[in-house]
């Protein structure tokens, strides 16, 4: 009898705990379903502020017959094939900041992880190419940098940006 009661104990304690677990992942559930409504209603804002500054801009270069050049300087980490076709639609310049080979540029660039970013600053370079979008030059001399393994972190502003320059024009092509 004394077996039959721990049992039931413990089948008891079981069946609170499911119970407290899903009631926690319903609480999650529903947190998670507000936060993607609240992004949503954001996404929805921000693409009609866009498109209201968009109007106003094709009606400013009707009216005066200047053409406004319209440009975006990025880290590229989130550029994918969604953004190329906007930057197309609306004939909007690119340009991504890259401060050159791995080594250096994850030296101080890192996503929220730690993690270096220079994989996705290409992964995004590589979706402009593919949109017929070619990045204008986006480098970043940083003298402020402490020296990494490489001799490049050392060199003057000037002289990595103009290596730099050339650099981004070839990677990944």
């Amino acid at each position: 009898a004394q077996a039959d009661s721990g049992i039931d104990q413990l089948q008891l304690r079981q069946q609170q705990l499911n119970a407290a677990k899903a009631g926690n992942q319903a609480e999650v559930d529903v947190l998670n379903a507000v936060v993607a409504i609240q992004q949503a209603r954001a996404r929805h804002q921000a693409a009609a502020q866009n498109r209201a500054l968009q109007e106003k801009l094709l009606d400013v270069e009707e009216r005066t017959g200047c053409m406004i050049d319209r440009g975006v300087c990025t880290n590229g980490i989130l550029i994918d094939d969604e953004w190329t076709k906007i930057f197309n639609k609306y004939d909007v310049g690119v340009s991504i900041s890259i401060d050159g080979p791995a080594d250096i540029h994850d030296a101080s660039r890192v996503d929220f992880k730690g993690k270096g970013t220079h994989a996705d600053v290409i992964e995004g370079l590589k979706h402009l190419r593919k949109a017929k979008i070619e990045p204008g030059d986006g480098v970043a001399a940083r003298p402020a940098l402490k020296a990494t393994k490489t001799k490049s972190a050392q060199m003057p502003p000037a002289h990595m940006a103009k290596i730099m320059t050339g650099w981004l024009r070839t990677y990944g092509k």
